[in-house]
């Protein structure tokens, strides 16, 4: 499992990004909008959500196990489009991950791409999916995340995961290919990824595959 949680990393950035200014951008549309006559309903019942959804989350970070369940479904009813619902999903399922359970892991990454987050965060979100995917065996679900990704987030990891697929499914030249562009890619030593690539290029020369 310590691939899948190689870009915990990026999760946190993203978390504390927003929890900083989620609220903030939120209250920008809001006076923006606010300024047009008759809006001014939509104004206060807007930041009003956006601040329940905020004080759901924050209570669903200090709460233990049993009663994130109940917040979490609190969370879903009451704001289903939340950026906060992605923040739980990301937890929920490093936590199904870490216990074994890969259908509750995607289960819960599912949630991200339905809820309203910046790319980045869907983009996270499918390179973890594709991941699960692997550790299932289904090579050509790991594939069909990876074509849905949109920029180049996690380029590297995303890449890597593509050659993994590609492998698995007797690819081996694409395999190849995918794991170099993952290492031109790389903003820092990959000494697995290079591994990958030596062990899978030697195979090919050596006609092994």
């Amino acid at each position: 499992m310590s691939e899948y949680r190689s870009d915990e990393e990026t999760v946190e950035v993203i978390a504390n990004w927003w929890k900083e200014n989620g609220a903030f951008m939120v209250g920008t549309i809001v006076v923006v909008v606010g300024g047009v006559l008759g809006w001014n309903w939509w104004q206060s019942q807007q930041l009003a959500s956006a601040e329940n959804a905020a004080a759901i989350y924050a209570a669903w970070e200090r709460a233990g196990d049993g009663e994130r369940a109940t917040l979490a479904a609190e969370l879903r009813e009451a704001h289903p489009r939340s950026a906060y619902r992605a923040l739980v999903a990301f937890e929920t399922a490093r936590a199904a991950m870490d216990g074994g359970d890969s259908v509750a892991a995607r289960e819960a990454l599912e949630i991200v791409l339905s809820v309203q987050v910046p790319r980045q965060m869907q983009d996270l979100a499918r390179i973890r999916l594709a991941r699960v995917a692997l550790d299932e065996g289904d090579a050509e679900a790991a594939l069909t995340y990876l074509d849905a990704i949109g920029g180049a987030t996690e380029l590297s990891l995303a890449e890597e995961l593509r050659g993994d697929a590609l492998r698995l499914l007797g690819r081996h030249d694409e395999a190849l290919a995918a794991y170099d562009r993952a290492l031109a890619s790389a903003e820092m030593a990959r000494p697995l990824l290079e591994i990958k690539q030596d062990d899978l290029r030697g195979r090919l020369a050596g006609g092994r595959l």
